[in-house]
């Protein structure tokens, strides 16, 4: 998988310079062949055909001028479809080539503005009659200052360290070409530039970064087309021959999402009946399903923390449910002395309907055999029953 996930980066290496290859080297020494690693091509031995321009060749020692043809089973070549044209000219890179230039010569002048403009201007003065040994030492000093913290010169002479202007406001405006250049490069690469700048709305914010997942995930469909076609479909072939249909790679991308409203949103729906699988919610939050024997968390009573209900409510529910579990008890004792008491009462009935050929025979006779039936004991368990039934019942309502 670590491998599989390497050669994805290589193939996104694609998105700045138009084509990304990768090369596949696969495990034949099983019956089953396998691709065992993945081998990044550089772009500076693939050159595009001459005669059309739109298919890549590989510069080899044998033919270091015109290349070899890339072979679909052996490499796997990523092609990004971000505008129309030749694919020569379809790199993120060269689109950004000009903004990067521009800033590199914006940042190289604004060192130089700040070099000249930012640092004080050392004056020194000497009088009149000074001899070119004192102009000498000043000289000498003022080239000190620059690298030391101090310097000696005679007493005849003055140093003055003066201020220099901005010369009107030029350091900003080399900021904000710079800025600019950064933004160009953010749309082109982004299509947006508000997620990665500092002072816009958060509603704004969220309208740029529905456009930058766009993108995002229109890439990952092109990615996941590369490696259906490059890979998955030879692999499919060279172990088990030519298909009609091929399995498919599907990429996704995972989006930042609000659990919490997501939650409050789902609970009054639970609580009002609506079925819902669990394990949707589970792949919604990024959990994995429960082990056997694994400790898991419960909560501290039945109702969960986003449950409206107050106390009263609660202790309510709970006492109807204690006697739903008094009621089954009964029931389950109940049960085990029917065969004794049920048996003998609807046995002569089940028998009767077996031998009869129609309802009406059914009926026919139905009285005579109720003058053989024995249902006291029938009769007295039921009547026990019922008389615990409402005997449970009165004391739960007091």
């Amino acid at each position: 998988m670590w491998r599989f996930h390497h050669s994805v980066s290589f193939l996104i290496d694609g998105l700045g310079k138009g084509i990304g290859v990768c090369e596949i080297l696969w495990d034949t020494r099983q019956a089953q062949w396998k691709p065992r690693d993945y081998e990044w091509v550089d772009p500076r031995f693939l050159r595009p055909e001459r005669e059309t321009l739109r298919q890549f060749m590989l510069l080899t020692d044998s033919n270091p001028v015109s290349g070899v043809s890339l072979s679909p089973g052996k490499f796997i070549i990523h092609q990004p479809r971000l505008k129309s044209g030749l694919p020569i000219r379809n790199g993120l890179a060269r689109l950004v080539a000009v903004m990067y230039m521009l800033k590199s010569f914006t940042v190289r002048d604004w060192w130089a503005f700040g070099e000249k403009f930012g640092i004080p201007i050392v004056v020194g003065k000497y009088g009149a009659n000074a001899s070119p040994e004192q102009i000498k030492t000043l000289i000498d000093a003022i080239s000190s200052i620059a690298s030391d913290a101090g310097c000696a010169i005679p007493q005849s002479m003055q140093l003055d360290m003066q201020e220099t202007a901005s010369r009107n406001n030029g350091g900003a405006l080399f900021k904000e070409m710079a800025e600019w250049c950064d933004a160009q490069t953010s749309k082109a690469v982004l299509g947006q530039t508000m997620t990665t700048d500092n002072g816009s709305s958060r509603a704004q914010a969220d309208v740029h970064d529905r456009v930058r997942m766009d993108i995002v995930n229109w890439d990952a469909r092109q990615l996941a087309d590369t490696l259906n076609e490059f890979l998955v479909r030879p692999f499919i072939q060279f172990n088990y021959g030519p298909q009609e249909n091929y399995p498919r790679i599907k990429m996704s991308v995972s989006e930042a999402e609000d659990l919490k409203s997501f939650v409050e949103a789902l609970t009054p729906l639970i609580d009002r009946g609506m079925k819902i699988q669990e394990s949707e919610i589970r792949d919604r939050f990024g959990l994995a399903e429960p082990e056997d024997g694994a400790a898991v968390l419960v909560p501290e009573s039945t109702f969960t923390a986003f449950s409206p209900a107050p106390a009263l409510n609660r202790e309510h529910i709970a006492l109807n449910r204690s006697q739903e579990d008094d009621i089954d008890v009964m029931v389950s004792e109940a049960m085990k002395d029917w065969e004794q008491t049920g048996d003998a009462f609807t046995s002569p009935v089940l028998q009767l309907a077996k031998d009869v050929g129609s309802y009406e025979e059914f009926l026919a006779r139905l009285p005579e055999l109720q003058q053989s039936l024995k249902p006291d004991e029938f009769v007295q368990q039921l009547a026990l029953l019922s008389f615990k039934a409402r005997a449970l019942g009165d004391a739960n309502d007091g």
